[in-house]
């Protein structure tokens, strides 16, 4: 019987392969991109957020546990669906180049 430790290079180099190979996977095969829609109006919703003030960060919708604040704003969800929002905000970079 051969120990582990005379198997530790075949070992260690199965371990690169697999992560390699399923990186490359993950990244060429479009399994998970129509996770993720866009909005209908994009530029009305991006030009609100900078007229807002929005700063860089991540926003989500608030879950609503207050029913008389909720009825008094009407925020039922529309046709018994609800709406969860999760936004990331960043700054453009803009990297200079050249001199």
């Amino acid at each position: 019987m051969v120990p582990v430790l005379a198997r530790w290079l075949p070992i260690l180099r199965a371990a690169v392969i697999v992560f390699v190979v399923s990186s490359l996977l993950h990244m060429v095969l479009p399994f998970r991109k129509s996770d993720y829609g866009k909005l209908q109006n994009e530029g009305a919703v991006i030009e609100a957020m900078r007229k807002a003030g929005v700063s860089p960060g991540d926003y989500q919708q608030v879950e609503h546990h207050d029913q008389e604040r909720d009825r008094r704003l009407d925020l039922r969800p529309a046709h018994g669906r609800h709406v969860w929002l999760a936004v990331a905000a960043m700054i453009e970079a803009r990297h200079a180049t050249g001199a």
